[in-house]
Parts: structure tokens; C-alpha cells; sequence
């Protein structure tokens, strides 16, 4: 009864176990299905990470070309601006003084040159002669183009020097370019390391979404562990509580068989007891008689029916077999299959096959009683039926000729190659050294369509009865 009575407790500590089991796989199947989305999320969040780090990359290397594209002429400029600055004021006052001197009403060249026009007006005047001479004319044309060519100068003077005033007020008015080239290089310098800055940070955002990825992978791969152990568990569980239901009935019977054998040990104990009681005492001779009826209880006696007595002489059978096929595959290195004398006749095919075979045959005939009867005489082969063994003899050799005939004339030298390869077949196959039943699988199916199995069994039964 105390056995019953532990098998139902156990029985439903075990259904508890098994709803805790099945609380625990549900629960744990819900959380690998948010792994599995989580995954997929970051998946996703490093694809976009990837595409952020690759553009973060081009912006900074874009910014780095900008920056060393950009900066050294700025940095040129801003030094060499102050030795501008002095240059343009310099070329101003000298395009003003150049100026002056070209086109002034005194002290200047356009003024030396109209003199000198009026000063050769006069000369012609108190000489006329002098307008008539080549030389003359040629001074005074040289002096009317140089006063021509002195007011066109004076003019582009003139503009000249309102150019050089006009870019020495814009050089002064731009003091603070200097100022602004420093800014302008400080942004793209600034421009430069922010977006190196941006890349990095990118790169360090996908490394760190990539460890965050393969985390959650473990996870995932752990989630599914543990949710496939928990399948398992539940289903543990509930075998565990069948089983527990069923050994708390086989507690039950248990008990009641318990019952059972204490009430049929006594029973047993009892016929024991008188059945010793009834066991007589043997005496030293009785005893004897016993033991060796015990030890040899049946006799056993072995009578061979037909017996070969020799070793030689159960096997002479495969032998003789052997040397009548032999026989037809030698037989045609001194004999011809068919001639073509013969094969030009108007005889019958059958004809013409038959008395081709017919000299072949009688060469086999005897051979073969050749053969039968030096081993009869000289080995004391005696067989059991004498005239069948003789019949059998003949019959083989005519058989075995027939084979031999028909495979040559019809194959060629090819056929007596085949023969070989039959008489190795039947070597082991026919049943000359072991029976069909220890043969190998194939040999064993292949003997009843070997026709030396038939001539094997046919001279075992003439030579040594059956």
C-alpha cells in the first residue's frame, strides 16, 4: 500500500512539472520570436549603417579634397595680400606721376612737343624755302604724328591712371579681406574635421551594430536552444506522467500479486516439503545406473548406403567430365570443324553438319573408353554398374563433341576461347569437389544450367551406386 501511495504522489508532482513545462516552452517560444524580429531589425539597422558609413567616408574624403584644394591658395593670398596692398598703392602713385608728365600743360611731354611744332612753324615762315625741301617735309611730319601720338598717349594716360586710382580705393576699402580668408579657411578646416569626425563616428556606429547584431544572433540561437529544450522537457513531462499513471497502477497490482506470491510461496514451501519427504534413498549401484543413463541417453549408429571408399575414386566423376570437354577444345588444332569442300556440296545442311561431327564423335568415342578403361584396369576403378558406366562414357563423348562441334562451326576460333571460359565456369559450379548448398550464391543459381553437373551425377551413380 505504501508503494501505491508514493506512486500518486509522484504522479502529481509530475502533472505539476508537466503544466510548468508547458508554461515555460510557450513562454519561451514567444521570446524567440521577438529575437528572431530583433535580429531581422538590426539586420536591417547595419544595412543602414553600412550605406551611412560609406556616405560618411565620401563626405570626408570630399571635404579633404575641398580642404587641400582650397586652403593653400587661400593661405597664399592672405600673405601675400599686405605686399599687394603696398604694390597697388605704389603702381597708383606712380601711374598719377606718369600721368602728369605725359599730359601736364608744363613740364611735360605733350607740351615739349607742341613748342617744338610752333618753334618749326616759325622757321618755315621766315623761310620759305625751306617747305619745299624733302628733309622738311619729313621733320614735319615726324612732328605732327609725335603730337598725335603724344595726345592718344596722354589720353591712355589719363585712363591709366583713373584705373590705377579706381583699384587703389577697392584695395583700401578691402582691409579686412585678410580677416576673412583667415575665417574662410578656419570653416573649410572646421568643415574637414567635422566630416572625419562623422565618418568615424559612422564607422565606430556599425561596428558597434555589428557586435549588437551578432549578440543577438546568441540569443536567438540560444532562445531556440532553450525553446526546443523546453519542448522537450514538457513532452518528458507528460510521458513522465503517463508512465507515473501507469506504474501507480502497476504499484496497485504489484501489491495484490505481492499478496498473491506470499500466499503461494507458503503453498510451495508446503509441496516442497512433501515432496522430499517422498524422494527415496539410492544406494551406491542405483546411482551408477543413473549417471550413465543420464550421460549416454540414445545411441547413434552411421550407415553409408554407397560408399566410394577412395578419395580417387569420388572424384574420378569431375575428371572424367574435364577431359571429355578438354577433349573438344583440343581436338580442333589437328582437325578441321568443317571443310570447304564440303560446305561447296549440294548436300543438306544437316548433312553436311553430321558427317563433319561423325569423325569428331568416333575420336571421342575412343578417347574416352581409352581413358575409362586404363583407369578401370590399372587403378582398379570396379564400378558399381559396368555396362552404364560404359553407356554414360559414350554418351558424353558424343555429347561433349556435339557442344564442341557447334561452338566451333559456328563461332570459329572464338568458340573454343568460350568453351575454355564454360569449363572454368563448371569447374566450380557442377558440383564436382562441393555440393550446391556451400557453393557461393552465384555458382549455386548458375549449376542446374551447366550440362557437366549432369554428367558428374551420372558417373557417381554408375561407378558408385545410388
Amino acid at each position: 500500500m505504501a508503494l501505491a501511495s508514493g506512486s500518486a504522489d509522484a504522479q502529481s508532482g509530475a502533472g505539476r512539472l508537466a503544466t510548468g513545462a508547458d508554461s515555460l516552452s510557450s513562454g519561451l517560444v514567444r521570446a524567440h520570436q521577438g529575437s528572431s524580429d530583433l535580429v531581422t531589425g538590426l539586420d536591417q539597422l547595419q544595412t543602414g549603417a553600412s550605406e551611412l558609413s560609406t556616405g560618411a567616408d565620401q563626405v570626408a574624403a570630399g571635404t579633404q579634397t575641398l580642404r587641400d584644394t582650397v586652403v593653400p591658395p587661400l593661405t597664399t593670398v592672405r600673405d601675400t595680400w599686405p605686399q599687394v596692398q603696398g604694390d597697388v598703392t605704389t603702381l597708383a602713385s606712380d601711374a598719377a606721376t606718369l600721368t602728369s608728365s605725359v599730359s601736364g600743360t608744363t613740364s611735360s611731354v605733350a607740351s615739349d612737343v607742341n613748342q617744338a611744332a610752333s618753334l618749326l612753324t616759325q622757321i618755315e615762315a621766315s623761310n620759305p624755302d625751306l617747305s619745299q625741301d624733302p628733309r622738311w617735309q619729313q621733320l614735319r611730319s615726324t612732328t605732327s604724328s609725335a603730337q598725335t601720338r603724344t595726345g592718344q598717349a596722354a589720353a591712355r594716360a589719363g585712363q591709366i591712371n583713373a584705373r590705377a586710382q579706381q583699384v587703389q580705393q577697392a584695395v583700401a576699402n578691402s582691409g579686412t579681406l585678410t580677416a576673412k580668408v583667415d575665417r574662410a579657411i578656419a570653416d573649410v578646416n572646421a568643415l574637414n574635421d567635422g566630416a572625419h569626425q562623422v565618418a568615424s563616428g559612422a564607422d565606430q556606429l556599425q561596428t558597434g551594430i555589428g557586435r549588437a547584431d551578432a549578440g543577438a544572433r546568441s540569443l536567438d540561437q540560444g532562445l531556440s536552444t532553450a525553446s526546443r529544450g523546453a519542448t522537450e522537457l514538457a513532452t518528458g513531462a507528460h510521458s513522465l506522467q503517463t508512465g507515473l499513471a501507469q506504474l501507480s497502477t502497476g504499484a496497485s497490482q504489484l501489491d495484490t500479486g505481492i499478496g498473491q506470491l506470499a500466499t503461494g510461496a507458503h503453498q510451495l514451501a508446503a509441496g516442497l516439503k512433501a515432496g522430499v519427504d517422498r524422494i527415496p534413498v539410492l544406494t551406491a549401484d542405483q546411482e551408477n545406473k543413473a549417471v550413465q543413463v543420464l550421460s549416454a541417453p540414445a545411441q547413434v549408429d552411421m550407415t553409408v548406403e554407397n560408399p566410394a571408399l577412395y578419395y580417387g575414386r569420388g572424384l574420378a566423376p569431375m575428371f572424367f567430365s574435364i577431359a571429355m570437354w578438354v577433349f573438344g577444345i583440343s581436338v580442333f588444332l589437328v582437325v578441321r570443324a568443317i571443310t570447304g569442300r564440303a560446305l561447296a556440296g549440294r548436300a543438306s545442311s544437316l548433312r553436311v553438319a553430321l558427317t563433319a561431327w561423325l569423325p569428331i564423335g568416333a575420336i571421342a568415342v575412343a578417347g574416352s573408353l581409352l581413358m575409362l578403361g586404363v583407369v578401370w584396369t590399372t587403378l582398379d576403378l570396379a564400378p558399381v554398374h559396368p555396362v552404364l558406366t560404359l553407356t554414360v562414357t559414350v554418351l558424353g563423348a558424343l555429347a561433349w563433341s556435339l557442344v564442341a562441334h557447334l561452338m566451333r562451326t559456328a563461332l570459329g576460333t572464338p568458340g573454343s576461347s568460350l568453351l575454355l571460359v564454360l569449363l572454368i565456369l563448371q569447374l566450380v559450379g557442377a558440383q564436382g569437389l562441393y555440393p550446391s548448398q556451400i557453393l557461393p550464391p552465384f555458382f549455386a543459381h548458375l549449376s542446374p544450367f551447366l550440362p557437366m553437373t549432369y554428367l558428374i551425377d551420372a558417373f557417381r551413380v554408375v561407378i558408385s551406386g545410388g
